[in-house]
Order: structure tokens, then C-alpha cells, then sequence
């Protein structure tokens, strides 16, 4: 690490840890009885807990495991600048259960609210396995399937999530476009999805239903 202090102070760390443990023992939930949403909490509390640092810097930092939640998030890779507001990352890699590869950059936001403005990519190597660990709800068709993922231009606020140039595979069917679901004020939330694909299989279409409605047919992105 390196510090500069003066006119125009600036910071530089490179660093490689060990595991890490966000939260208390108590908050390590098992797959089995956590839902999608609490799975996003969880989500969005590691990123919360995320410093902003008031001297304008860089960092590059590797970790071979975060255990959050009782998710084990593994090969996380971080190198970054400060923003006004957040990070402009360069490179955000990291491994999630069922072989699911993350990579993300972008500027994230951490001030006055969480957000994120970049690309994404999620590629999915055992949907069964993902399945499993996002929800205890998901449908056997999305368990069947060989492969997923999902790379788009997102624009991810807590009132607005937007995924633009969206390539969805599902097995051996792809599918491009947008999905937006958006909530104003005191409004009932709206998911717009807009999809073209080609020749596809039942499973891979009920797969894709399933990813928005539950057993019963609601709507998983109400809340």
C-alpha cells in the first residue's frame, strides 16, 4: 500500500487476503430454508458493507473465499477506483455455488443509495446447484437444465432494475432483448419483458416462466 498526502492526497493498495466472515454465526442460513429475496438481502448487505473512503484511491484486492449469510462467495477479484459516490470498477470476478461465474464493471454507487451502471455477465455451469442455493422454490425445470446465463448492460437502483442487450441462454435455447421492472413511489411495481429467440425446447420455456412465476403463478418480483 501507498499513501500521498498534500494538494491532491491519493492512495494505492494491492492486497491478497484470507477468508473472510461478514455477520454473526447466528446469520448463517442454510439453502434449504432461505428464499430468493433474502438471498438478494444478503446480497445487497456485502455490498453495503463495502467502504467508500473519502481520499480518492485505487485498490486491487484478491480473496479466496466471502462467507456471508451462509453463502461461501469464492475468487473474489476487485481492482477499482474511487468515485464521488461509490467505485468505478474495472474488473469484478467471483465464483457462486453451482459453478456460476460472476464478472461485473461498471460504476457502483453506495451513496445515498445502493446502485450499479454497468455490464454484467452471470454464466452458469450447474443450474441445479444455482437453483438451489438462489431459492427453495424454483421449478424442476430449471434443475434439468445443462447450462444458463445471462450478460446484459444493467442499471440496477432499489426503485429501477434494467437489463438492456440481454443474452439469456437456458440449455440450448437463447434468447435477446430487455427486461425492466421499475416501481415509483407509492406505485405498485411493473416488469416489462421483451424476448426473441429461436427454436427452443418445453423444459428451456417453462424454465423461463418459472424464473418469473412461482408454482402458483405469482409474480417473483412483486416484492
Amino acid at each position: 500500500a501507498s499513501v500521498e498526502l498534500g494538494v491532491e492526497p491519493y492512495f494505492s493498495v494491492t492486497a491478497t487476503g484470507q477468508q473472510i466472515r461478514l455477520g454473526d454465526d447466528a446469520d448463517q442460513q442454510g439453502a434449504s430454508d432461505t428464499t430468493m429475496a433474502q438471498r438478494f438481502d444478503i446480497i445487497e448487505s456485502l455490498l453495503g458493507s463495502v467502504p467508500l473512503p473519502t481520499m480518492p484511491g485505487e485498490v486491487d484486492i484478491k480473496l479466496p473465499a466471502i462467507v456471508a449469510g451462509g453463502t461461501t462467495v469464492r475468487d473474489v477479484a476487485f481492482t477499482a477506483t474511487t468515485a464521488e459516490r461509490g467505485w468505478n470498477i474495472d474488473k469484478l470476478t467471483a465464483s457462486l455455488p453451482g459453478r456460476t461465474t460472476l464478472e461485473a464493471n461498471g460504476v457502483f454507487s453506495a451513496r445515498p443509495s445502493l446502485g450499479f451502471n454497468g455490464k454484467l455477465l452471470v454464466a452458469v455451469g450447474q443450474p441445479s446447484g444455482f437453483a438451489n442455493w438462489l431459492a427453495n422454490d424454483i421449478d424442476a425445470p430449471v434443475r434439468r437444465l445443462s447450462n444458463a446465463g445471462v450478460e446484459a448492460k444493467v442499471e440496477l437502483t432499489p426503485d429501477k432494475q434494467v437489463l438492456n442487450d440481454l443474452e439469456l441462454i437456458l440449455g440450448g435455447a437463447r434468447f435477446n432483448g430487455t427486461v425492466a421492472r421499475t416501481q415509483g413511489q407509492g406505485a405498485k411495481p411493473h416488469l416489462a419483458v421483451t424476448l426473441d429467440g429461436g427454436a427452443t425446447s418445453s423444459d428451456a420455456a417453462a424454465a423461463l416462466a418459472s424464473f418469473f412465476f412461482d408454482a402458483d403463478w405469482k409474480n417473483r418480483f412483486t416484492d
